[in-house]
Parts: structure tokens; sequence; C-alpha cells
């Protein structure tokens, strides 16, 4: 199970993107943070059993930053690497309503393998090949003509990106 969680004092679209990732990663649940202390975060995590937190930052009223942490017992550790938002856009929602759930992480550049097999590893859903057909919804890492990191929901069967693209700036190690 994933918790995800804001930082303190979240932004309206800080608060939009935890929402959207619950609803697209597969056992995640939102937690609502309000002005409870790290340690009682970690103590809700340590009685629900969870071992995987993803914590969304507020920058300048948008998403700055995104942090993988993993519980230890009774403190976070950092699961590197630290996500530098640059932006986030949104899609509109398919007219079907059908719900997205990822099955896979699919990826277009080599460069950025480290970091998809520890994403992976983190998430808990398999990397394949772009051109496999095996599952139907997939986060795509790829990069921009600017060099820049984008995670985008595709259709694998479509090709077209759902619900939302985050372009990432940096990844801190």
């Amino acid at each position: 199970m994933i918790t995800v969680t804001t930082g303190r004092n979240p932004s309206q679209s800080t608060r939009k993107l935890a929402k959207e990732l619950v609803k697209i990663l597969p056992n995640a649940r939102k937690l609502v943070r309000g002005k409870m202390p790290l340690k009682q975060l970690i103590d809700n995590m340590y009685d629900s059993d969870v071992t995987r937190l993803i914590m969304v930052y507020r920058g300048f009223n948008s998403p700055i930053q995104i942090e993988l942490m993993r519980r230890q017992e009774t403190q976070l550790e950092s699961s590197n690497p630290t996500l530098i938002v640059r932006h986030v856009r949104y899609f509109p929602k398919s007219k079907k309503g059908k719900r997205i759930k990822l099955q896979c992480l699919t990826i277009t550049s080599t460069q950025d393998i480290k970091f998809v097999e520890l994403l992976s590893d983190f998430l808990q859903i398999p990397i394949i090949k772009n051109d496999d057909k095996i599952c139907e919804f997939s986060l795509n890492i790829s990069r921009k003509d600017n060099n820049d990191l984008m995670l985008s929901i595709v259709n694998l069967k479509t090709r077209r990106i759902e619900r939302f693209e985050i372009i990432i700036k940096e990844l801190k190690w």
C-alpha cells in the first residue's frame, strides 16, 4: 500500500496532483495531512501497515517537488531520487469515464533506466517495452526536446495521453 499526501499548507493544484496520483496508482490511498506532524504521519502509516509514502510539496501555488519515501520502523527514509517539478499539465477526462490504473512502466530513453528501475521497485509495477501491449495503461517516461523528463499516463492501445503529464526539470539523487 502507498500513502499519498501533501506537505503542509498545500495549494489547490498540489492537492489536485495528490488526488490524481491516488486515482491512477495501484494500491494507493490518500491521507489528508492538515496540521499533522511528521511523527503522527509515521504512526498512522505504521498502524495501517503502510511502508511507502509519496509526498507532494507546493511551490508558488503549484507542485514543486515529489518525494518518494519508505517507512523504516519509526522514521521515514527518502527513496532516491526526489523529483523537482517544472510543470503539471492536465487533460480532460475521457467521455467514457473509465477508471485508469497503472499496470506497467514504459521508457523511451535508455539514459533514464536507473530511475525507471527505482520507480518500478517503489510502485511495484513492471517495466515493459514500448511496443508490448500486455497492459492498457502505462506510466511513460520520456525526454522532451529541452531534455526535461516527462512522466505521462499513456493508453497503450490508443497511444493517447490520459489524465495528466508531469514535466520534471531535475532528479535530485
